[in-house]
């Protein structure tokens, strides 16, 4: 489930929750990298609702707050 869609005129942006609490010094990166096959999917399918627009997806993680933008 999506937690969050944001449909602009010419953008999408697919943002997912993260609760879990960040360690000291953690690779966002490397973390990112963990959730890339859910976003993928979520991506796929909002490609089929809004074709024309550019679709980006993000990881909010809560407990810092961080936003940490996932490229596909």
């Amino acid at each position: 489930i999506i937690d969050r869609l944001v449909v602009n005129n010419d953008e999408v942006m697919i943002l997912d929750y993260k609760t879990r609490p960040l360690e000291a010094g953690q690779d966002l990166g490397e973390l990112a990298a963990q959730f890339r096959p859910q976003l993928a999917l979520y991506k796929e399918a909002v490609c089929l609702i809004y074709p024309e627009r550019t679709i980006k997806t993000l990881l909010i993680f809560t407990s810092a707050p961080v936003r940490v933008d996932v490229q596909l």
